[in-house]
């Protein structure tokens, strides 16, 4: 008898072990479940999503016009995407390197050249079919030359190249964006990005400066 209560309270005592350990395993695990779809095998993207790149810049760095530019490609070199990051212009925050080590730094620089560029719309066929939406008219009349134009309004931040500065390239621009598109931001532009337009800018100013940016840049 005494040996059957003896094995009846170990095992119940077991039991509550039990128990017990696994009440405690899913709150560790519920709070390693706020950052486990993130953790990857690249620590790049797991600090670029940790430090809240995406927010702005997106999963992919694709982008968007209404929060961060796109990072695809990363045009600028370690040493001006260092500088940028520190001392940003615009809405970004300042990243110091308390907040991100310059080892931490590379990691995301590492990670954001990884990524593909992305294609362009004439070659995905839902796109292609669809077209490009057409420019406004010129009305006949030759437009002003929008290298010009771009030099003296644009170049400053986007670079003279276009090779991009405080200010997000637009040498790859034809691949994202047509010159309506173009046309769409230069007349409301996104926060951070000055209005040129209607003044110093018109409306011919801001179709060849669109079409200007949209031609591919010579090799």
């Amino acid at each position: 008898m005494h040996r059957y209560l003896l094995a009846s309270s170990l095992g119940l005592f077991s039991l509550a072990f039990l128990l017990s350990a696994s009440a405690a395993q899913p709150n560790e695990q519920s709070a390693n479940d706020l950052t486990a779809p993130y953790e990857t095998r690249d620590p790049g993207q797991t600090l670029y999503v940790r430090q809240g790149c995406y927010q702005c810049h997106g999963l992919a760095g694709q982008g968007s016009i209404m929060s961060g530019p796109s990072l695809l490609p990363l045009r600028i070199d370690s040493m001006a995407f260092s500088n940028y990051v520190r001392n940003p212009k615009g809405n970004m925050p300042p990243y110091t390197t308390n907040s991100l080590p310059d080892s931490d730094l590379g990691k995301i620089e590492n990670f954001i050249r990884s990524l593909p560029r992305p294609r362009p719309y004439q070659s995905i066929p839902a796109l292609a079919r669809l077209g490009s939406p057409s420019v406004r008219p010129a009305g006949g009349a030759a437009l002003p030359d929008g290298r010009a134009l771009y030099q003296h309004n644009c170049a400053a931040c986007h670079g003279v190249a276009r090779e991009g500065g405080i200010a997000p390239p637009l040498v790859d621009e034809h691949e994202r964006r047509d010159a309506s598109a173009v046309i769409a931001l230069i007349v409301n532009p996104p926060s951070g990005m000055p209005k040129l337009s209607p003044d110093p800018l018109g409306d011919r100013e801001v179709e060849a400066i669109a079409r200007f940016v949209t031609t591919p840049a010579a090799p």
